[in-house]
């Protein structure tokens, strides 16, 4: 939990495929986060995660390649 929180100088961030856990509150306070890029997952795959939105308070920045 809280692996990136209070990281305020992150702006973006990839997540490789091989990732299948995201812990509760990982981003939170992350105040300039724009953008959250999961590769090979379906957004209602992130969705079904554990932890989701992770603490983002801006979902629209969390984006499936």
């Amino acid at each position: 939990m809280y692996a990136f929180a209070d990281c305020h100088n992150l702006i973006n961030i990839t997540i490789p495929s091989s990732i299948t856990l995201i812990s509760n509150y990982a981003f939170e306070n992350c105040k300039h986060l724009k953008n959250v890029i999961i590769k090979g997952k379906t957004i209602d795959e992130v969705k079904a995660m554990k932890g989701y939105p992770f603490g983002i308070g801006d979902e629209s920045i969390i984006k499936c390649e």
